[in-house]
């Protein structure tokens, strides 16, 4: 920011009241005016006259403001301002103005007596312009704080004006100040209206000359009275009346029906809806095709009916709570919502008046996100989803550029008290200018009710006002404006909409209302503000009736015309309120249209429509040519770069790759580091499937070598085994590019470049045939940039009717895992739960370092147990036998049986479904299916789609779950009937071979490079989509026993959830046999004494230690994927092991960790099994604790020697 200088003129009445002064700025010098104004504040301090004053907390400043010191601005006042009445404000300016010039004129007549000079005229002119110029910058700086914005016109002290200003500043030119173009001819009563009125502003924080020069300009222009005929014309007048009785209209409806229900209504803040209807009317006038919209609850139900089209009959139906009785996900003022906004006519951005319209026909796609109770987190989410349909927009493979970003916006409602209080608000303004997470600015709407709950301004914030942190924190200016002028804040919408539109950053419009009930409709408020709603609000009339008075006292409207289009909305709503049956689902709707069941028949009615709707799985293995040649090519484009290229990496980083490349180019039987697999896993998944074969791309990078091909393989094997479509990559998090443990230099940045010159190999792979890979370092923020994230993650996943977008790996990476409960709250409400709510899915990594090394309790565990205890899985149940999904097969089986037989026909459930099938494809805009409209019944009764028979390491449950009995075979075992035991064997069988798809996250502890290979590939090329948990390692990253052969990355491996000693995907199996005399280290199964199984780093700990001691009667297994729990899988490898005890070792205190979540599932695997006997696990690990780890590494290292001894001890 540029220096602080107090300009002053006049002088200070002692003791008064009044200050005699001329008025007060804290205007910011651009450089080329710095020197120019501070010679005349020298030439100032010469004359008594002109002394600056030096103001104390408690004096009144000469523009109406409070001083809380000399050095800074005017203070927030405690409550809304209120300037006095006309006649006095008058009287003070007249007394005033008199005083100040019979002190100035005597001060310069003497001043000229006692130094004549020939150029006193040109110094008295120079400093009238000065006081020209600072009195507008005063109202440009601090009118806001003075503004007519209060509807209910409360106070804010005994604020009052000494001065306004002169009649008419002096329209003769003056010198330049760099204030040149508007500095002359200016008005001060239009200064006064400009931004003292009922629309204000506050650009303190914009801090760029041209932004802030175009905002004064237009604050300026709004007092031109052509300018304001043609901005507001009968028409749009009248329509803005109808937008104000249509949303008093609705609440009044809610209001009158249903007397109970919360529905935190718009009441008081009226204005919000026109305000939001014109910032998407604008947008879309500026080109764009889509806005995504978050809010929280007030007001959330109006807009959800009268700007998202969502019929009034289905808000009536979940207020009464019948849309289900099965399952409802959250309260309907939560709920997401997506709808086409039509704008018949919208706003010619290119005319200068602001609503010309012209012809042409915008569809907008609206799309609100969903909102938990915890208010502001909603945000990030937003920016995030918008910045991911920008990249989706974007050239293939390029950044996001300009066109991207006017056609993809967001908008956020927020409450002043949330907006102000949450410390996530001012870390999303800090993302909105960082180029990994910038979308071109977000307009954002404050509705300042003026309370929080039952708090008051004067204990909600301490700034100015309530945006003035996020103002700060984005760089952006806030718009004021009167909740009872809804003129003026639809100005205040149009001018946040232009400002985004054309500088591409954030706008703030807060709109100054109040609430006029309670909190809730039962809330009541009086108890706590019994002044203000017994006097002020009870008195005060609704906004639609006094702007509906004000129409007709002009003339607009008659008052009959207003009170027959009131009445005509009221009936419009109660009789649509009739059609409420209509989206009342009843158990046989819910399961036939919304419920798992649904799935489970539908894959046995028509073949190939599960691979349709649902990707078929991909294999994650991939042949050692590609391999091969995808990091080879990585290498190649750090350590040889085109020439002439004077780029140079730092030796460090070119020893990393030149390690990883020679040991990828010369044996399948290297070993592949932990750095290596994350970018073969990325490289891999970049890579179109059309990209050709290796020899050409290999010729090209050797002719920017200068030389002949290197032999890396076969060359004219083709790139096999890539996706069957690429996807984007994006990694996110503190020190994420270069790795908090310097493990990846996904940026190789040149060592002679002062300007930060970088190279991303990663995206330099195949150019024109791959995605675009971004590594982005955020700043300390964990909530906000893991808010983004998430959302960026659900767009790819959850594409609509409206548009289709490419998926994306979306990853955060913790610096430490520890810190991921700083973002707990985005973990709980929305990554864990948005599924189950709101039927939201995403695919979102979490890379969450995880281990103990003797580093303290802060960077040592990142919760593990805290993850797990929200998995959903039922901890004494194999899936299909919990006692809900027992309730939901037999209530299904109802639901399906109106007549209570006791069977199904199932030839009329085949047709319902043939039905159904029908239904959905020519409701669907965006399917590819196209169905008979007269399906053949016998074509749909066949066998189940391959895709649920072979689930096999990838899928669920394969130990209990076999082929299923098709639906046509069970139907003619039994004449065409199903009954509940055949209904409950294929509805259970179903969901343990689902049970991955119907969790929701699941929850890895890969030990190996090969694993985590699998397992980020997996992410991409499975048939659904999850949140994924992974606590990676920290010192397994450079540990050089913790590599994996390249072998286990090629074709025909996967992903083991289960690794047991020695069986493929244990990365230690070559020492399992002696080198000499190739006997297997450990004892046959029969003679092993125990099993150990464990999770993570402590495997590597056990194995040395077992090896050292020789301990061959004791294997280790590993349990990488936790979540959803491997039941089956677990026991098959226990089992080949019948007489051995089952220990389970982890290195966290006991209260933490996998132990409370492995021993109840380990019991009911064995259970399901018939080995009551075998149940029983033993623990082996820290003793509970309230800190996660101790400081010390002696007494780290003492306990890790206790913990491996116990796991590995003979049998007493």
């Amino acid at each position: 920011m540029f220096p602080s200088v107090r300009v002053f003129t006049g002088s200070c009445a002692a003791g008064g009241g009044v200050l005699s002064i001329t008025h007060y700025v804290n205007l910011a010098i651009r450089p080329r005016s710095r020197a120019l104004g501070e010679r005349a504040l020298e030439r100032r301090d010469k004359s008594a006259a002109f002394r600056p004053l030096a103001l104390s907390s408690a004096t009144v400043g000469a523009f109406g403001g409070m001083a809380r010191s000399a050095d800074q601005s005017l203070a927030r006042p405690r409550s809304y301002a209120c300037f006095a009445s006309s006649s006095t404000t008058t009287n003070a300016t007249t007394t005033t103005t008199t005083t100040t010039t019979t002190n100035r004129n005597a001060s310069a007549s003497t001043d000229h007596e006692k130094n004549p000079n020939p150029n006193w005229e040109k110094h008295q002119q120079n400093n009238k312009h000065l006081d020209d110029v600072s009195l507008a910058l005063s109202y440009r700086s601090y009118g806001h704080a003075h503004a007519a914005l209060d509807p209910l016109q409360r106070a804010r002290g005994h604020l009052r004006s000494s001065r306004r200003a002169p009649p008419k500043i002096d329209a003769k030119p003056r010198p330049p100040l760099g204030w040149t173009d508007n500095m002359t001819n200016v008005n001060a009563d239009n200064l006064h209206h400009a931004y003292t009125g009922s629309l204000a502003l506050d650009a303190r924080a914009v801090n760029d000359a041209k932004a802030e020069q175009w905002l004064f300009q237009q604050m300026e222009r709004r007092t031109c009275p052509d300018r304001r005929a043609k901005a507001w014309p009968p028409d749009a007048r009248r329509a803005l009346l109808q937008d104000l009785q249509r949303a008093e209209a609705l609440e009044h409806s809610l209001s009158r029906h249903f007397k109970t229900s919360k529905r935190f209504g718009i009441e008081g803040s009226d204005a919000l809806m026109p305000a939001l209807y014109h910032i998407l009317k604008r947008a879309a006038a500026h080109g764009a095709v889509s806005v995504d919209l978050g809010m929280a609850h007030r007001g959330r139900l109006n807009v959800l009916v009268n700007v998202l089209g969502k019929k009034y009959a289905q808000l009536c139906a979940e207020m009464e709570g019948k849309q289900s009785k099965v399952h409802v996900g959250d309260v309907k003022y939560h709920l997401p919502a997506t709808g086409v906004v039509t704008f018949t006519a919208v706003p010619n951005p290119g005319d200068a008046a602001p609503t010309l319209l012209h012809s042409s026909t915008k569809r907008l796609v609206v799309r609100l996100a969903p909102n938990p109770s915890h208010l502001e987190h909603v945000t990030p989410l937003v920016l995030g989803a918008c910045r991911a349909r920008q990249q989706v927009d974007a050239p293939e493979g390029a950044p996001i550029d300009a066109a991207a970003k006017r056609r993809r916006w967001a908008v956020v409602v927020h409450g002043d008290a949330a907006f102000a209080g949450q410390g996530i608000s001012a870390e999303s303004g800090m993302l909105s200018r960082l180029d990994g997470y910038t979308i071109g600015g977000a307009v954002h709407i404050v509705v300042d009710n003026g309370i929080g709950f039952t708090t008051t301004p004067d204990a909600l914030y301490s700034s100015s006002h309530c945006a003035s942190a996020y103002a700060a924190a984005a760089a952006c200016p806030v718009i004021f404006a009167n909740g009872d002028d809804p003129e003026a804040c639809v100005d205040g919408a149009r001018l946040c909409a232009a400002f985004r539109a054309r500088f591409n950053r954030d706008a703030v419009l807060v709109l100054r209302c109040y609430r006029r009930l309670g909190h809730n409709e039962s809330d009541d408020p009086s108890v706590t503000q019994p002044m203000l709603y017994n006097e002020c609000i009870a008195g005060h009339s609704t906004l639609p009736t006094s702007y509906g008075a004000l129409l007709a006292a002009e003339g607009i409207m008659d008052a009959e015309t207003v009170e027959i289009n009131r009445k005509a909305l009221d009936a419009s709503l109660d009789a649509s309120r009739n059609a409420q049956s209509a989206f009342e689902l009843d158990d046989r709707s819910w399961f036939l249209e919304r419920g798992w069941q649904l799935r489970a028949l539908m894959s046995s009615l028509q073949p190939g429509r599960a691979a349709q709707e649902r990707r078929p799985p991909e294999p994650t293995g991939l042949p050692l040519s590609t391999l091969r040649f995808v990091r080879g090519t990585l290498c190649q484009r750090v350590m040889y770069r085109p020439s002439p290229n004077t780029f140079e990496a730092h030796p460090d980083v070119l020893k990393f790759y030149r390690e990883n490349v020679g040991g990828l180019c010369t044996s399948d039987t290297e070993r592949v580091d932990w750095a290596t697999a994350e970018a073969l896993a990325f490289g891999t998944l970049l890579l179109h499937r059309s990209a050709g074969p290796i020899e050409r791309v290999r010729r090209h990078l050797s002719m920017e070598r200068g030389n002949s091909p290197a032999d890396s393989g076969d060359d004219d094997d083709p790139l096999m085994g890539l996706n069957y479509g690429a996807y984007r990559v994006r990694l996110s998090g503190q020190d994420s590019a270069r790795g908090t443990f310097g493990q990846r230099h996904t940026i190789v940045r040149d060592v002679n470049s002062a300007s930060g010159g970088c190279v991303v190999p990663l995206n330099e792979i195949m150019p024109g045939y791959q995605e675009r890979f971004e590594a982005v370092d955020s700043p300390l923020s964990e909530a906000a940039v893991l808010g983004f994230e998430y959302g960026y993650s659900l767009v790819g996943a959850n594409a609509g009717n409206h548009e289709s977008f490419a998926k994306s790996l979306v990853l955060w990476e913790a610096q430490f895992g520890d810190f991921a409960n700083v973002a707990q709250s985005i973990i709980d409400t929305y990554v864990m739960s948005a599924e189950e709510k709101w039927n939201l899915a995403s695919n979102l990594v979490l890379l969450l370092p995880h281990g103990f090394d003797g580093q303290g309790p802060d960077h040592s565990s990142a919760r593990v147990e805290r993850f797990l205890q929200m998995v959903n899985d039922d901890a004494d149940h194999l899936p299909g036998a919990s006692e809900r999904d027992v309730a939901l097969i037999r209530r299904s089986f109802a639901a399906l049986d109106p007549d209570n037989n006791g069977w199904i026909n199932a030839d009329e459930l085949a047709a319902v479904l043939g039905e159904h099938l029908h239904k959905d494809e020519s409701d669907d805009e965006a399917s590819n299916h196209h169905g008979e409209s007269d399906p053949d019944r016998a074509a749909l009764l066949h066998k189940l789609h391959d895709h649920f028979s072979t689930k096999g390491e990838d899928g669920g449950l394969t130990g209990n779950g076999g082929e299923l009995t098709t639906f046509s075979n069970m139907a003619s075992e039994s004449g065409g009937r199903i009954g509940m035991a055949q209904w409950m064997r294929l509805m259970t069988k179903y969901l343990r071979l689902e049970s991955e798809a119907q969790a929701n996250v699941h929850v890895c502890i890969p030990t190996t490079p090969a694993q985590y290979f699998h397992l980020l590939r997996r992410q991409m090329n499975r048939s659904f989509d999850k949140p994924l948990v992974v606590f990676a390692p920290k010192f397994l990253l450079h540990h050089r026993l913790a590599r994996s052969d390249l072998s286990d990355f090629t074709t025909g491996t996967h992903f083991f959830r289960v690794i047991d000693d020695g069986a493929p995907g244990d990365n230690t199996r070559h020492l399992g046999l002696h080198p000499v005399t190739q006997e297997q280290y450990n004892l046959p199964p029969t003679s092993i004494r125990r099993v150990v199984l464990c999770s993570g780093q402590i495997y590597y700990a056990l194995n040395r230690v077992r090896r050292q001691k020789k301990s061959r009667d004791v294997v280790l297994v590993r349990l990488e994927q936790v979540a959803p729990f491997p039941h089956d899988l677990l026991t098959d490898v226990v089992e080949r092991y019948p007489n051995a005890e089952v220990v389970w070792c982890q290195e966290e205190p006991k209260n933490m960790g996998c132990w409370s979540y492995v021993q109840p599932r380990y019991a009911a695997a064995c259970i399901a099994r018939g080995w009551e006997h075998r149940q029983k696990i033993r623990y082996v690990g820290r003793a509970t604790q309230a800190s996660t780890a101790t400081a010390s590494l002696a007494i780290h290292l003492e306990e890790m020697k206790r913990i491996v001894e116990q796991a590995l001890a003979p049998d007493r």
